[in-house]
């Protein structure tokens, strides 16, 4: 890292507290979900309803969990992982990108497919680049972390949701 060391992991990760980028964060997820329901639809239309799942689902699928222990994984797929990947992707390779020198556009496209392969999800690489893009567009038109985390977890929320009822009993 640069500079003073006080200081200097919100510099390198380019985060900062900013009411306008939490909401431009806010506005990028939103508008992500329109974007990735439909391309959802017709991915799973595409590979068929028995392989249109996730790691996740796969994981949890059938499992009834105790609540406490279904409200701890709806709180990480809601907020923790969205703020552990950021930080990962549009946060440290981001910066070492910028670092490097490269064309911001190469950045974003860069680390928008190193996200969507990340995931070691061969079927659901298209479906995740698809959600990455409005993600690494927050990142990109603030240039501050807060927005990309704040897209991912609004953009995490729905199927955060769905597991938390899948796992409780409340949803098949």
């Amino acid at each position: 890292g640069a500079g003073p060391r006080p200081g200097r992991a919100g510099r390198e990760l380019a985060v900062r507290w900013a009411w306008r980028d939490l909401g431009i964060g806010l506005a990028f997820g939103v508008g992500g979900l329109v974007l990735t329901i439909p391309a959802a639809v017709i991915w799973a239309s595409q590979i068929g309803s028995d392989d249109a799942t996730s790691a996740l689902g796969e994981a949890f699928g059938g499992r009834q969990l105790h609540p406490i222990a279904a409200v701890i994984v709806f709180v990480m797929v809601w907020l923790v992982a969205p703020l552990s990947e950021e930080v990962i992707f549009r946060g440290a390779l981001w910066r070492a990108l910028e670092h490097w020198r490269w064309n911001r556009w190469l950045i974003f496209a860069a680390t928008s497919v190193v996200f969507s392969v990340a995931h070691l999800e061969l079927l659901r690489t298209p479906l995740l680049l698809v959600l990455s893009i409005p993600i690494g567009l927050a990142r990109m038109v603030t240039g501050n972390l807060l927005a990309g985390v704040v897209a991912h977890q609004v953009n995490n929320f729905l199927p955060a949701v769905a597991l938390l009822l899948a796992t409780t009993g409340s949803l098949p």
